[in-house]
This record gives C-alpha cells, structure tokens and sequence, in this order.
C-alpha cells in the first residue's frame, strides 16, 4: 500500500488494520515514524507531494509580495497551527517565492511529461 494521504489511513496503520509499506515522500512523515519513504528506500521516481501556495496577481510589488510572506511564516509557525495541520496528515513547509516558482516548473513539467509519455488526454 502506497500512503499519501496520511489523516485518511493513519490510524489504521497505527492500529494495525493495515500495514504500510511507505510513504510517497522523499523523507519520513512525522505521523507515521515506522514507516520508511520511497526516496529513503530508493524509488525517487515515486515521490510525489502535494502542496499548496499562496499566489499573488503579476505585477504585484515586491513590498506587498514581502510582507504576505513574513505574514504566511508567522502563521505557519504558530503551535496550534502546527498541530492542527499534522492532526489532517501534512506538515507545513515554507519557503521563497523562488523555491516555489521552482517546485511548480518542476511539477508541471513532470506531469506534462507523464500525460504525454501515458496518453493521458485533458477532456
């Protein structure tokens, strides 16, 4: 069994009901300690990670761009939010507006090249 979804099957792993194999991520999960990662093992070609971002309209200055972002980290420091986002299976990762612009080409380009190299067709 694959887990990505950690809050959905979390609690049937730690009972016993299931048992994982790995995590699709490139590190352990905090949630499910146990349970070794597809990079950790590795099977780099099975790390697959959803997230989120914050995203402003182009053109949007710098100053505003900054302060959204300090404003962001604060949040996602604060303990309860912390708790909060581990108790729904993720964890909370900041980063710049650079890295994040990173990730989103290197995503998008990757699943382009799986639509094309499967044939999967957007309807």
């Amino acid at each position: 069994m694959i887990i990505n979804i950690v809050a959905r099957v979390g609690h049937s792993v730690r009972s016993g009901d299931l048992r994982a194999l790995l995590v699709t991520s490139k590190t352990r999960v905090s949630q499910l300690p146990d349970v070794p990662s597809a990079g950790e093992l590795g099977f780099n070609g099975l790390i697959v990670n959803n997230w989120n971002a914050f995203l402003a309209p182009a053109g949007t200055p710098a100053t505003i761009i900054e302060r959204l972002h300090e404003a962001i980290v604060e949040a996602g420091s604060d303990p309860g939010m912390i708790s909060s986002t581990r108790n729904a299976g993720a964890e909370i990762a900041t980063s710049t507006s650079a890295a994040a612009n990173a990730l989103l080409a290197a995503d998008l380009a990757r699943w382009t090249r799986i639509a094309k190299d499967t044939g999967i067709k957007i309807e």
